[in-house]
């Protein structure tokens, strides 16, 4: 699978990776080499930089679990269809409809069919549509070749310019 800039693809040990289009030729090559041969490995072991989290079975959860980890092991769970437009077009609707579910527990909560503040259950449920999302925002900034992390320092230099000249409220994208 090609996502802008990026291909992912496994190894025998069903580890992911996610490789630079122009490193996709020297990739390739690699499963033609004998494994028997050390240099095999010296080249293989030029890609580990590239692996982004393993099998399903080396995927470690952490409470405080970095963003880049987070982000690589999201991917891991991402079904292309090989169509770009088409996969960017459903991961940013469906990022809406997530939003939406999101908005939809706080629209219950305000007419009255629970206390949001006062219930575990709408917590939990709120948290994981929140995840949803997330999940939605990381695979879209990867099909546009950037990354979550960088999504938030961007966001963070925005927000933190409107601060300093006192416009965080308002309207518009330039403000």
């Amino acid at each position: 699978m090609i996502v802008n800039k990026y291909f992912f693809d496994q190894d025998s040990s069903s580890h992911w990776y996610m490789i630079p289009v122009e490193r996709k030729e020297e990739w390739d090559l690699l499963f033609d080499l004998d494994e028997d041969d050390p240099n095999t490995w010296e080249l293989f072991e030029k890609f580990s930089q590239y692996r982004t989290g393993g099998g399903i079975n080396d995927i470690e959860f952490s409470l405080d679990m970095p963003v880049s980890k987070y982000a690589d092991t999201a991917a891991l769970t991402y079904t292309p269809t090989g169509d770009q437009f088409r996969d960017l077009t459903h991961y940013v609707s469906a990022l809406a409809e997530e939003a939406g579910e999101a908005c939809s527990i706080l629209k219950r909560h305000c007419r009255g069919d629970f206390d949001f503040f006062e219930s575990p259950d709408q917590r939990q449920k709120m948290m994981k549509e929140i995840g949803d999302v997330l999940w939605y925002v990381n695979a879209v900034a990867m099909y546009i070749g950037s990354s979550l992390e960088e999504v938030m320092n961007l966001n963070n230099e925005k927000t933190l310019d409107r601060l300093e000249r006192n416009v965080i409220k308002g309207k518009g994208d330039e403000r």
